[in-house]
């Protein structure tokens, strides 16, 4: 037997066991599912838990600390193609495959506050990795797109930033990503339909805004 099916097999008896601990209730396979997720996790709530913060409050410091690493490594990255910054790449990336974009739009779309957001698409302009256009529909706004360069220079930089995933997430397996992946959809979902919302609010009603 292969290692795959040993772990099916552990995992129906482990299903099998979790039905028999609740003979009063009809499990379903999101419930055993979320179950065995907890169970564990139950080997690092020690580590956790060790200052009294809920669960939000864990989260927020674990993906802040994870968004650091993520950044450190990706700055090796950006080193190794000869960008300065990681967002510049970023901006760059975005336009792959996609249609002339409003530099407005552009620049909401990566979060950014306008000023910079400029600086940003201004220094990819000036390298020659993106060119604007008078929006036809809109004569006081400006397409990017982008240059032929800026494909080649994206191209060239995707076998040093495909290292970055593996390093920053390669503990955990495809069907914990995968999970993760749709749990951080979701999330980033709900943040961009309110970002322009509270952006310009202070705390509290930023809170009450997410939090309806």
């Amino acid at each position: 037997m292969n290692n795959s099916s040993e772990e099916i097999v552990k995992l129906v008896n482990e299903f099998s066991d979790f039905q028999k601990e609740n003979p009063e209730k009809k499990i379903s396979i999101e419930d055993f599912c979320i179950h065995y997720l907890n169970a564990k996790s139950d080997s690092l709530r020690h580590e956790t838990d060790d200052f009294g913060m809920s669960l939000d409050t864990q989260i927020t410091a674990l993906v802040s600390g994870l968004n650091r690493y993520a950044n450190h490594y990706t700055k090796k990255a950006m080193k190794e193609i000869g960008f300065n910054n990681s967002e510049d790449w970023f901006y760059l990336v975005s336009l792959l495959g996609s249609k002339p974009i409003k530099k407005a739009d552009l620049i909401h779309q990566h979060i950014s506050e306008f000023p910079s957001g400029i600086e940003v698409i201004n220094r990819l302009l000036k390298a020659n990795l993106i060119l604007e256009m008078q929006d036809e529909d809109d004569k006081r706004s400006k397409k990017v797109s982008l240059t032929t360069l800026g494909i080649e220079v994206l191209e060239n930089s995707f076998p040093y930033l495909e290292k970055i995933g593996p390093m920053a997430f390669s503990k955990i397996n495809d069907i914990e990503k995968r999970i993760l992946l749709n749990l951080l959809k979701r999330l980033d979902l709900h943040h961009r339909n309110h970002y322009k919302h509270v952006k310009d609010k202070n705390l509290e009603e930023a809170y009450q805004v997410l939090m309806n």
